[in-house]
């Protein structure tokens, strides 16, 4: 099982006229692999190591509500692995999400966009 958290940190750019808002989030990933736990009294009591994200197995992310097919995760973060076998994984994301934008009562209107 994984567990995502998403915090968002801002919106970037509303689009009214396409109708998509562009945002800035933080992805915060939590799993288990079994085949990755070691005894940390066995390593010097070693609890934890970093790997880059490519090197070890990582979730895939898809947003049915996205733009575009890929989300923008160009700034590269490590995934800590503990001797427990938890992983933590927190990348930053730029979403490009469609959400339907009803400006009829400006600048009165309330949105709301959805991650689907």
């Amino acid at each position: 099982m994984v567990y995502l958290k998403v915090s968002l940190q801002q919106i970037i750019d509303v689009d009214e006229k396409n109708q998509i808002v562009y945002v800035n989030a933080w992805l915060d990933f939590a799993w288990n692999d079994y085949k990755l736990r070691w005894d940390k009294n066995k390593y010097g009591n070693i609890t934890d190591v970093r790997f880059p994200a490519g090197k070890i197995w990582k979730p895939d992310v898809l947003l049915y509500n996205s733009v575009d097919a890929n989300f923008d995760s160009t700034y590269p973060t490590n995934m800590v692995v503990y001797n427990t076998g938890d992983i933590s994984w927190i990348p930053p994301a730029i979403f490009k999400i469609s959400c339907k934008i009803n400006i009829e009562w400006f600048p009165f209107d309330e949105q709301r966009c959805f991650f689907k």
